[in-house]
């Protein structure tokens, strides 16, 4: 189901359309046990705005998008620079609406000079904050480095639009910061940081099992490599059918006994899955 079905279906459910729900529960049951557990966690989620996005990115099936290889990305003739008026507008704007401008009108310049000053606002408005995301998005590979900073922030809130902007980008750049936040003691980071590791894809394997081999396993994080085993996609439907066994005794099996299965599981994962 693509995102824009999702949000009209969860609208529906919303006003108490009954007929949507039974739409939803169908398709709950068309999606994997993991998933409907995660779907599960993510109605638990107490901020709206939190729940809401984590239950996007658990059901919507819309593709991830395409990262270009950073060889390729540094090729590309470099954009033309914003204008200072709207990067002044952009944080010094009198109201939330001028703020709002600047943020979109920076989405479509794509200009790399503008990622502090966007990275500057996850501290402040929250929906300013959020069209900063998207100009960040817009931007790429050139804002990776400023997103791992900031995820690494003291306040909640800017590290949970950094973790936000990093699932979407899917750069293997930010892995290691992003399996750091698994074990952020907010739920919607951690939960974002986990979908980041799934947008980087099946390269991510190596580096999660490496974690759960060397780390303190606690509730948290347990969570977070389940949550990316279970979800990652993979080349053939042996890995794929592979993770989602581990996945599960990830999620079952002692804590004191995850160390010896994750090396276990890197063993076989280097020998190749057949």
């Amino acid at each position: 189901m693509k995102r824009a079905e999702l949000e009209a279906l969860l609208d529906r459910i919303a006003v108490g359309d009954e007929e949507a729900l039974e739409t939803l529960l169908a398709f709950l049951e068309t999606r994997s046990a993991g998933t409907r557990v995660l779907f599960l966690e993510a109605l638990a989620i107490q901020d709206a705005e939190q729940m809401w996005e984590a239950i996007m990115l658990t059901l919507a099936d819309d593709d991830l998008p395409a990262v270009a290889p950073l060889a390729e990305a540094e090729a590309e003739p470099a954009p033309p620079r914003a204008p200072p008026d709207v990067v002044d507008a952009l944080l010094h704007g009198p109201t939330r609406q001028a703020r709002l401008e600047a943020a979109r009108a920076l989405a479509e310049w794509r200009d790399p000079h503008t990622v502090k000053p966007l990275v500057e606002t996850f501290r402040g408005d929250r929906l300013v904050a959020g069209a900063a995301v998207e100009a960040l998005v817009e931007i790429g590979a050139p804002a990776v480095p400023a997103l791992i900073e900031a995820l690494r922030d003291r306040e909640a809130q800017v590290r949970w639009h950094a973790a936000k902007a990093l699932s979407r980008l899917g750069d293997v750049r930010a892995a290691e910061a992003l399996i750091d936040a698994l074990n952020d003691p907010n739920y919607g980071v951690r939960w974002l940081a986990a979908e980041g590791l799934v947008a980087i894809g099946v390269a991510v394997v190596e580096m999660v099992l490496e974690a759960l081999c060397t780390r303190r396993v606690g509730a948290w994080f347990r969570h977070g490599i389940y949550h990316v085993l279970n979800k990652v996609e993979a080349p053939s439907e042996a890995e794929k059918a592979w993770l989602r066994q581990l996945a599960a005794r990830v999620r079952r099996d002692p804590a004191d006994e995850l160390p010896l299965l994750a090396r276990r599981a890197l063993t076989e994962w280097r020998a190749g899955i057949r």
